[in-house]
Protein backbone atom coordinates (compact mmCIF):
# COMPACT_ATOMS: atom_id res chain seq x y z
CA UNK A 1 0.00 0.00 0.00
CA UNK A 2 2.86 2.41 0.81
CA UNK A 3 2.36 5.96 2.05
CA UNK A 4 -1.28 7.03 2.31
CA UNK A 5 -0.72 10.71 2.99
CA UNK A 6 -2.01 12.10 -0.31
CA UNK A 7 -5.31 13.62 -1.46
CA UNK A 8 -6.90 10.45 -2.81
CA UNK A 9 -5.79 7.86 -0.30
CA UNK A 10 -4.96 9.98 2.75
CA UNK A 11 -6.41 9.65 6.25
CA UNK A 12 -9.67 11.37 5.28
CA UNK A 13 -10.44 8.48 2.91
CA UNK A 14 -9.80 5.76 5.47
CA UNK A 15 -12.96 4.01 6.64
CA UNK A 16 -14.68 0.66 7.17
CA UNK A 17 -13.29 -2.31 5.22
CA UNK A 18 -10.29 -0.25 4.04
CA UNK A 19 -7.31 -2.23 2.77
CA UNK A 20 -4.27 -0.62 4.41
CA UNK A 21 -1.83 -3.50 4.43
CA UNK A 22 1.79 -2.29 4.71
CA UNK A 23 0.58 1.34 4.89
CA UNK A 24 2.80 4.01 6.41
CA UNK A 25 0.55 5.76 8.94
CA UNK A 26 3.18 6.89 11.39
CA UNK A 27 1.94 9.75 13.55
CA UNK A 28 -1.42 9.87 11.76
CA UNK A 29 -4.52 11.02 13.65
CA UNK A 30 -7.40 8.59 13.24
CA UNK A 31 -9.32 9.65 16.32
CA UNK A 32 -12.91 8.41 16.46
CA UNK A 33 -12.58 6.96 12.95
CA UNK A 34 -14.81 4.06 11.88
CA UNK A 35 -12.32 1.36 10.85
CA UNK A 36 -14.46 -1.70 11.35
CA UNK A 37 -13.12 -4.74 9.47
CA UNK A 38 -10.22 -2.68 8.06
CA UNK A 39 -7.10 -4.63 7.08
CA UNK A 40 -3.98 -3.05 8.56
CA UNK A 41 -1.69 -6.07 8.53
CA UNK A 42 1.99 -5.09 8.82
CA UNK A 43 1.12 -1.39 8.61
CA UNK A 44 3.22 1.11 10.57
CA UNK A 45 1.08 3.10 13.02
CA UNK A 46 3.91 4.14 15.33
CA UNK A 47 2.86 7.18 17.33
CA UNK A 48 -0.56 7.28 15.65
CA UNK A 49 -3.64 8.50 17.53
CA UNK A 50 -6.49 5.98 17.36
CA UNK A 51 -8.31 7.18 20.46
CA UNK A 52 -12.00 6.31 20.30
CA UNK A 53 -11.63 4.64 16.90
CA UNK A 54 -13.79 1.65 16.02
CA UNK A 55 -11.52 -1.24 15.01
CA UNK A 56 -13.90 -4.06 15.76
CA UNK A 57 -13.13 -7.16 13.67
CA UNK A 58 -10.22 -5.31 12.06
CA UNK A 59 -7.02 -7.14 11.15
CA UNK A 60 -3.81 -5.75 12.64
CA UNK A 61 -1.61 -8.83 12.38
CA UNK A 62 2.05 -7.93 12.61
CA UNK A 63 1.12 -4.23 12.77
CA UNK A 64 3.50 -1.77 14.43
CA UNK A 65 1.71 0.36 17.05
CA UNK A 66 4.68 1.48 19.12
CA UNK A 67 3.86 4.51 21.28
CA UNK A 68 0.45 4.71 19.60
CA UNK A 69 -2.56 6.06 21.50
CA UNK A 70 -5.63 3.80 21.59
CA UNK A 71 -7.47 5.22 24.59
CA UNK A 72 -11.06 4.01 24.56
CA UNK A 73 -10.55 2.30 21.18
CA UNK A 74 -12.98 -0.48 20.24
CA UNK A 75 -11.03 -3.63 19.36
CA UNK A 76 -13.63 -6.34 19.87
CA UNK A 77 -12.61 -9.54 18.03
CA UNK A 78 -9.77 -7.72 16.28
CA UNK A 79 -6.97 -9.93 14.92
CA UNK A 80 -3.75 -8.60 16.39
CA UNK A 81 -1.39 -11.58 16.50
CA UNK A 82 2.29 -10.56 16.50
CA UNK A 83 1.45 -6.84 16.70
CA UNK A 84 4.01 -4.53 18.33
CA UNK A 85 2.37 -2.31 20.97
CA UNK A 86 5.43 -1.45 23.02
CA UNK A 87 4.90 1.72 25.07
CA UNK A 88 1.41 2.19 23.59
CA UNK A 89 -1.56 3.57 25.54
CA UNK A 90 -4.62 1.30 25.36
CA UNK A 91 -6.19 2.46 28.61
CA UNK A 92 -9.97 2.05 28.64
CA UNK A 93 -9.83 0.20 25.31
CA UNK A 94 -12.51 -2.42 24.71
CA UNK A 95 -11.10 -5.61 23.17
CA UNK A 96 -13.34 -8.56 24.11
CA UNK A 97 -12.42 -11.71 22.24
CA UNK A 98 -9.45 -10.09 20.48
CA UNK A 99 -6.73 -12.34 19.09
CA UNK A 100 -3.51 -10.99 20.63
CA UNK A 101 -1.34 -14.07 20.49
CA UNK A 102 2.40 -13.36 20.68
CA UNK A 103 1.71 -9.63 20.78
CA UNK A 104 4.41 -7.39 22.28
CA UNK A 105 2.77 -5.46 25.14
CA UNK A 106 5.94 -4.37 26.90
CA UNK A 107 5.36 -1.29 29.06
CA UNK A 108 1.85 -0.82 27.66
CA UNK A 109 -0.58 1.35 29.59
CA UNK A 110 -3.68 -0.85 29.69
CA UNK A 111 -5.28 0.56 32.82
CA UNK A 112 -9.00 -0.22 33.01
CA UNK A 113 -8.91 -1.95 29.59
CA UNK A 114 -11.54 -4.59 28.86
CA UNK A 115 -9.83 -7.74 27.59
CA UNK A 116 -12.29 -10.45 28.58
CA UNK A 117 -12.05 -13.63 26.50
CA UNK A 118 -8.99 -12.15 24.73
CA UNK A 119 -6.34 -14.59 23.49
CA UNK A 120 -2.96 -13.44 24.82
CA UNK A 121 -1.12 -16.73 24.64
CA UNK A 122 2.67 -16.28 24.54
CA UNK A 123 2.28 -12.48 24.63
CA UNK A 124 5.06 -10.35 26.10
CA UNK A 125 3.44 -8.22 28.81
CA UNK A 126 6.66 -7.38 30.66
CA UNK A 127 6.42 -4.15 32.66
CA UNK A 128 2.87 -3.38 31.47
CA UNK A 129 0.26 -1.58 33.57
CA UNK A 130 -2.97 -3.61 33.63
CA UNK A 131 -4.24 -2.22 36.90
CA UNK A 132 -8.02 -2.35 37.10
CA UNK A 133 -8.26 -4.12 33.73
CA UNK A 134 -10.85 -6.83 33.08
CA UNK A 135 -9.30 -10.09 31.88
CA UNK A 136 -12.12 -12.47 32.74
CA UNK A 137 -11.78 -15.74 30.82
CA UNK A 138 -8.73 -14.38 28.96
CA UNK A 139 -6.04 -16.87 27.91
CA UNK A 140 -2.50 -15.84 28.91
CA UNK A 141 -0.91 -19.29 28.76
CA UNK A 142 2.89 -19.11 28.42
CA UNK A 143 2.78 -15.31 28.49
CA UNK A 144 5.66 -13.30 29.95
CA UNK A 145 4.13 -10.97 32.55
CA UNK A 146 7.16 -10.15 34.69
CA UNK A 147 7.23 -6.94 36.71
CA UNK A 148 3.73 -6.05 35.51
CA UNK A 149 1.11 -4.15 37.48
CA UNK A 150 -2.12 -6.18 37.59
CA UNK A 151 -3.36 -4.71 40.86
CA UNK A 152 -7.15 -4.66 41.33
CA UNK A 153 -7.62 -6.35 37.97
CA UNK A 154 -10.48 -8.79 37.32
CA UNK A 155 -8.89 -12.12 36.40
CA UNK A 156 -11.75 -14.48 37.20
CA UNK A 157 -11.41 -17.77 35.29
CA UNK A 158 -8.49 -16.40 33.28
CA UNK A 159 -5.85 -18.92 32.19
CA UNK A 160 -2.20 -18.34 33.14
CA UNK A 161 -0.90 -21.86 32.46
CA UNK A 162 2.91 -21.80 32.40
CA UNK A 163 3.00 -17.99 32.48
CA UNK A 164 5.93 -16.07 33.97
CA UNK A 165 4.52 -13.67 36.57
CA UNK A 166 7.65 -13.10 38.62
CA UNK A 167 7.84 -9.76 40.42
CA UNK A 168 4.34 -8.81 39.26
CA UNK A 169 1.81 -6.96 41.40
CA UNK A 170 -1.58 -8.65 41.80
CA UNK A 171 -2.63 -6.90 45.00
CA UNK A 172 -6.41 -6.88 45.51
CA UNK A 173 -6.88 -8.69 42.18
CA UNK A 174 -9.92 -10.93 41.77
CA UNK A 175 -8.78 -14.27 40.33
CA UNK A 176 -11.53 -16.67 41.39
CA UNK A 177 -11.39 -19.88 39.41
CA UNK A 178 -8.29 -18.71 37.51
CA UNK A 179 -5.74 -21.27 36.32
CA UNK A 180 -2.12 -20.71 37.35
CA UNK A 181 -0.95 -24.29 36.80
CA UNK A 182 2.84 -24.45 36.25
CA UNK A 183 3.04 -20.64 36.44
CA UNK A 184 5.98 -18.88 38.09
CA UNK A 185 4.75 -16.36 40.68
CA UNK A 186 8.07 -16.04 42.43
CA UNK A 187 8.39 -12.79 44.42
CA UNK A 188 4.95 -11.73 43.13
CA UNK A 189 2.81 -9.43 45.29
CA UNK A 190 -0.55 -11.09 45.92
CA UNK A 191 -1.63 -9.22 49.02
CA UNK A 192 -5.39 -9.47 49.55
CA UNK A 193 -5.88 -11.17 46.18
CA UNK A 194 -9.02 -13.32 45.86
CA UNK A 195 -7.87 -16.73 44.63
CA UNK A 196 -10.89 -18.74 45.72
CA UNK A 197 -11.28 -21.87 43.63
CA UNK A 198 -8.15 -21.07 41.61
CA UNK A 199 -5.84 -23.82 40.37
CA UNK A 200 -2.19 -23.47 41.38
CA UNK A 201 -1.01 -26.97 40.59
CA UNK A 202 2.78 -27.12 40.32
CA UNK A 203 2.95 -23.32 40.47
CA UNK A 204 5.92 -21.53 42.03
CA UNK A 205 5.11 -19.12 44.88
CA UNK A 206 8.63 -18.84 46.25
CA UNK A 207 9.07 -15.57 48.18
CA UNK A 208 5.63 -14.39 47.00
CA UNK A 209 3.65 -12.19 49.38
CA UNK A 210 0.15 -13.59 49.99
CA UNK A 211 -0.66 -11.49 53.04
CA UNK A 212 -4.43 -11.40 53.46
CA UNK A 213 -5.05 -13.41 50.27
CA UNK A 214 -7.99 -15.83 50.03
CA UNK A 215 -7.12 -19.36 48.86
CA UNK A 216 -10.30 -21.17 49.92
CA UNK A 217 -11.00 -24.19 47.66
CA UNK A 218 -7.85 -23.48 45.62
CA UNK A 219 -6.03 -26.49 44.19
CA UNK A 220 -2.46 -26.21 45.46
CA UNK A 221 -1.23 -29.69 44.54
CA UNK A 222 2.52 -29.56 43.96
CA UNK A 223 2.73 -25.81 44.64
CA UNK A 224 6.16 -24.58 45.76
CA UNK A 225 5.84 -22.30 48.82
CA UNK A 226 9.49 -21.68 49.73
CA UNK A 227 9.71 -18.48 51.82
CA UNK A 228 6.22 -17.38 50.73
CA UNK A 229 4.68 -14.81 53.10
CA UNK A 230 1.31 -16.13 54.35
CA UNK A 231 0.40 -13.74 57.13
CA UNK A 232 -3.41 -13.78 57.61
CA UNK A 233 -3.75 -15.77 54.39
CA UNK A 234 -7.01 -17.72 54.24
CA UNK A 235 -7.32 -21.31 53.00
CA UNK A 236 -3.62 -22.20 53.14
CA UNK A 237 -3.27 -26.00 52.74
CA UNK A 238 -2.39 -27.97 55.90
CA UNK A 239 1.33 -28.36 56.45
CA UNK A 240 2.32 -25.23 54.53
CA UNK A 241 4.43 -22.97 56.71
CA UNK A 242 5.94 -20.36 54.42
CA UNK A 243 7.04 -17.24 56.28
CA UNK A 244 4.90 -16.16 59.20
CA UNK A 245 6.29 -13.13 61.03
Amino acid sequence: MGNVNDETTGPACIGPDADLRLADLRGTSLRDRDLRRAVLDHADLSGADLSGADLREASLQGTTLREATLRGTLLGHARMALADLRDADISDARAPGADMRMTDFQRVNARMALLEFADLRSANVRGADLSGACLQHADLALATITNANIAEAILDRARFWGADLRLSYLTHASATGAVFDCADLGVARLQFADLQGASLRDAVLSSADLTGANLHRANCTGTLWTDARILDTQGVPPGVTGTRP
